[in-house]
């Protein structure tokens, strides 16, 4: 099992620091992306991701070492003026100590790389915002951490930030983006709202949100197919439901009641993102109204996907018949037809089409339900929060989609931070007592359809 290098948090050493080498690294940017070189099979780790950068050699200076790696590894023939030295860190692993040296560099324009095959097979220009979600080398993620620490907002390690002390680190999210901190728990959750059609692509921008902000990402349609895969009694009224009303939509009280007792859960109390819900304007006005709380941070976020795009998605999608997980043809698997998932236990589970993907029929139902309450759903979110409309198409890999989704999320949070008079590390005891949401759901649905103000 490999052991994650750590960082000193200033630039002092260890105690007994016994450094055996050093080692230069270059963050090189362009239009806020990091030149990402991906390691060949026969090195040292292999398959993982890291930026430019190796060990020094004897008599080197690090700028030296930097920019003959850089050159060695892409290429690119920089001077010392082209990049600027942002200071050393300690670092230290079993049996390992040593310096690394933090480079940074911008350009305005895309140069060209090419690669020594022996040491990398493949080089990738990565968002900011998805760059910690890459299969990264050791150290990759804390120097990040590091050099963006001024210019992102994200999430500190409340286990081991002697900041935190007066946080519930159990029960709260804490983001922190230069000496400012927002402090996320029950009196103020993060949610992050992601607006669009069947196939559009919330699921997959839902996972990688969740993994940056360690929220849960909640899909509506996953809650249906677990009522269905449990056999539950709620599953099959559902299907009797659309059995016997087909094309007719389920009522209103049924999805809400489901997402309803899923957000009354434990894991959702410092905040979670919201996943093809409301459906319906009358499901968005409760969610408003009932399901966010007063002081909750909200970004909604539409993803607006043209349906001749989504007609060539939804072929591509398949889905595990024991744990449900949704596999798409761009995701990364290294078991292709099989669940990767269950794979990582050793278990080779083959995955199976959706239904609904190939029935033709229900996925043009599945549009039209969209099509037909959008602009509801739409003006229902858009009283509380802003509603951001995001025009993609199959043309923009999944992980730029992610870049453009959290520049607007980056920008809310500076307005939120701009609103506060100074950082909120502590939190509230004040909890929001959900037990009557069920009763709030029923009371809030009727009375809106009946119209009542």
């Amino acid at each position: 099992m490999s052991v994650k290098p750590v960082l000193s948090e200033s630039r002092d050493p260890f105690p007994n620091f016994q450094p055996q080498t050093e080692i230069s690294t270059l963050f090189l940017e362009y239009n806020r992306h990091l030149l990402l070189l991906m390691r060949s099979h026969k090195e040292d780790q292999p398959a993982t991701w890291g930026v430019p950068g190796g060990k020094a050699e004897r008599g080197e200076t690090p700028t030296q070492t930097v920019l003959r790696e850089l050159q060695e590894e892409t290429q690119l023939e920089y001077s010392p003026g082209d990049v600027k030295y942002c200071g050393r860190r300690y670092a230290r692993i079993p049996g390992w100590d040593y310096i690394i040296h933090l480079y940074q560099a911008e350009v305005k324009e895309q140069p060209e790389i090419r690669l020594d095959p022996k040491e990398h097979s493949n080089f990738e220009w990565v968002s900011i915002h998805a760059f910690k979600l890459m299969p990264l080398m050791k150290g990759q993620a804390e120097a990040f951490d590091i050099l963006y620490a001024d210019r992102l907002w994200q999430r500190l390690d409340l286990n081991n930030s002697p900041e935190a002390k007066e946080v519930d680190k159990a029960r709260s999210l804490v983001l922190r983006k230069g000496d400012r901190s927002l402090c996320f728990d029950e009196t103020r959750r993060f949610i992050v709202n992601l607006i669009g059609t069947s196939g559009s692509g919330k699921g997959t921008q839902g996972e990688m949100l969740s993994q940056l902000f360690n929220i849960p990402n909640i899909s509506a349609g996953d809650l249906f197919r677990d009522e269905f895969r449990a056999q539950s009694k709620l599953g099959g009224m559902i299907q009797v439901f659309d059995q016997q009303h087909y094309p007719a939509y389920l009522p209103d009280e049924i999805p809400m009641g489901m997402m309803s007792r899923r957000l009354a859960g434990e894991d959702c109390q410092i905040g979670f993102i919201l996943d093809g819900f409301p459906r319906t304007e009358q499901q968005g006005a409760v969610t408003r109204e009932v399901f966010f709380r007063k002081n909750d941070f909200h970004v909604p976020l539409f993803m607006d996907v043209p349906e001749s795009d989504i007609w060539e998605r939804l072929p591509g999608r398949s889905i595990c018949p024991d744990c449900g997980v949704q596999v798409r043809k761009f995701d990364e698997n290294p078991w292709p037809g099989f669940c990767p998932v269950e794979g990582k236990t050793g278990k080779m589970v083959k995955l199976d089409k959706r239904a609904e993907d190939i029935d033709q029929s229900k996925t043009e139902r599945r549009l039209k339900m969209f099509s037909d309450n959008r602009e509801g759903i739409l003006s229902s979110m858009g009283k509380r929060d802003a509603v951001t409309t995001f025009s993609l198409n199959n043309r923009i890999p999944p992980r730029e989609v992610l870049h453009q989704l959290c520049e607007r999320v980056q920008q809310r949070l500076d307005q939120l931070a701009q609103a506060e008079p100074g950082a909120r590390m502590s939190r509230s005891s004040s909890l929001w007592a959900c037990a009557a949401v069920g009763a709030f759901v029923a009371a809030a649905i009727f009375m809106h359809k009946r119209g009542a103000p």
